[in-house]
């Protein structure tokens, strides 16, 4: 008698373990329960993953955007300070395609004026202006918006010394 009792009350547990699990599965199909959200938290970061990634590259890009400006008006400014005390235009060229050439593969005009001649003496002003035109990295850029971006700078000093 007690193992028929055991045993029924063996069944009767196996029955109502059977008969919880079948209504959780039920409830798991009604929007708002508890056990319909498992995995939501994953599904929202895999979607927000890539909007994060792409802020974070956008970030990086605008910082070395403002490193090259700050190259670049340093490669005008050395520039500007070899040909107002040499007078030499390759010299300072040479000096603005050193500074400037490592980075990223940039297109980099320099023009200097006046240009060596009779018109530079002692004390007369040199302006020298370096467009730098940067593509982006992978020429991103360039493909986004069709061109390249300008970074330019302007120095302007007196000559020290004349070309005569």
């Amino acid at each position: 008698m007690k193992k028929n009792k055991h045993s029924i009350k063996y069944c009767k547990e196996i029955l109502m373990k059977k008969i919880l699990f079948l209504r959780r599965i039920n409830l798991a199909k009604k929007p708002g329960s508890r056990i319909c959200q498992c995995g939501q938290a994953s599904m929202e970061f895999a979607l927000v993953v890539p909007f994060l990634f792409f802020i974070i590259l956008v970030v990086i890009q605008a910082g070395y955007l403002v490193y090259l400006q700050n190259l670049v008006e340093h490669a005008t400014h050395e520039s500007a300070r070899i040909v107002a005390t040499t007078g030499s235009d390759s010299e300072a060229r040479n000096c603005v395609f050193q500074i400037l050439n490592n980075k990223s593969g940039g297109r980099i005009e320099t023009n200097i004026t006046p240009e060596s001649g009779s018109r530079r003496r002692t004390g007369s002003i040199v302006r020298v202006e370096v467009n730098y035109y940067y593509d982006g990295v992978a020429k991103v850029i360039k493909l986004l918006t069709g061109k390249s971006m300008l970074i330019n700078s302007i120095s302007i000093m007196r000559m020290e010394c004349s070309d005569e």
